[in-house]
């Protein structure tokens, strides 16, 4: 081997060694933030457990249903508050975290009164998203109570209080997705731009660890961020929304998951 034929060497196994300590610091930095990412969480988990816990409701024993049951609700935009006065000064349409603790305890009555009527022993719970209004341009301080953190919290201790309420009635099954508003818009960073950086993995935890004791709550994950269940024999694909077409989404996402879906929600 002459000495031109060792340089080459030489050069390609330095190519190759740099390629290696390229890998080694790329796998390093994603298992630092996977790591810094798990703390978070064992740190909140820990921090909603010094709480005071929720009273758990008896077990509910499961019964054969040929129906299957859905509560389908999202958008709450909880820490918004404005009002949109008339001619005479009167309310014509008026929003608040009040208003809609108002609205919510609503909804329980008259569900509790269809539960009852129809004997339903478990019922799926869909939150479709965006529970708050975050901080997406600065016109939004101005009709926002709470900053995104507060309201988070605020709207946490809510959604788990009426839940631990509902299984009082009948079993619940919960799904969540997030929406683009519980974004966090970091560094000036556009619509998308942190799709996993969401407040709504925060509200997903308390509620988890809230109710981690309650044999009448499951919590229903689904790795693809998307609310996905079968209802008396009907596959049910639920997503925030954000679609030009739904139809054409609806066949889109059945081909890229590979499973028939009969009904999708947004």
């Amino acid at each position: 081997m002459d000495c031109q034929e060792l340089k080459e060497l030489k050069k390609s196994l330095e190519k190759e060694k740099i390629k290696v300590q390229t890998e080694k610091l790329e796998l390093s930095r994603w298992m630092r933030k996977d790591a810094r990412d798990e703390l978070i969480y064992e740190k909140f988990r820990d921090c909603v457990r010094e709480q005071k816990p929720l009273i758990c409701p008896d077990y509910i024993e499961p019964v054969h249903n040929t129906k299957a049951y859905a509560l389908v609700f999202g958008d709450e935009h909880y820490g918004v508050e404005f009002e949109i006065r008339g001619l005479y000064n009167e309310i014509i349409n008026a929003y608040s975290p009040e208003i809609f603790e108002v609205r919510m305890w609503d909804l329980f009555n008259q569900l509790v009164e269809f539960v009852i009527k129809d004997n339903i022993d478990t019922l799926h719970v869909f939150s479709m998203g965006d529970f708050t209004d975050g901080i997406l341009r600065m016109s939004q301080l101005m009709k926002l109570r709470y900053g995104v953190v507060e309201g988070t919290v605020r709207y946490s201790n809510f959604i788990c209080n009426w839940l631990n309420e509902l299984t009082k009635y009948t079993r619940v099954k919960y799904q969540m997705t997030n929406g683009n508003h519980s974004q966090l818009r970091l560094l000036d960073g556009k619509k998308g731009t942190f799709e996993d950086e969401n407040m709504g993995k925060i509200v997903a935890e308390f509620i988890k660890v809230k109710l981690e004791n309650n044999q009448n709550f499951t919590f229903i994950e689904n790795p693809t961020g998307y609310i996905y269940a079968q209802l008396a024999c009907h596959t049910v694909l639920g997503i925030h929304g954000e679609v030009k077409d739904p139809k054409k989404a609806l066949l889109e996402f059945s081909k890229i998951y590979n499973v028939p879906i009969d009904y999708m929600i947004g």
